[in-house]
């Protein structure tokens, strides 16, 4: 008997923490992408974290509270 988690259970776990932690969640933007964005170019990974970082502290830095 198994008593590992299955992957998809696993996998929404990973993406409710990412979201709870605020980082970015690259396979959420590729899903929203081609489900709205179809046409438009995808980013890498590592371009869309670097934005999502950029933007989450444009203005200079992290929240205080």
């Amino acid at each position: 008997m198994n008593s590992l988690p299955a992957p998809s259970v696993v996998a929404r776990l990973a993406a409710q923490l990412k979201r709870l932690f605020g980082m970015p969640d690259y396979q959420r933007y590729l899903d929203h992408q081609r489900r709205c964005h179809p046409t438009e170019e995808v980013q890498t990974e590592r371009e869309y974290v670097k934005g999502e970082l950029e933007r989450r502290y444009a203005g200079g830095g992290g929240r205080c509270c």
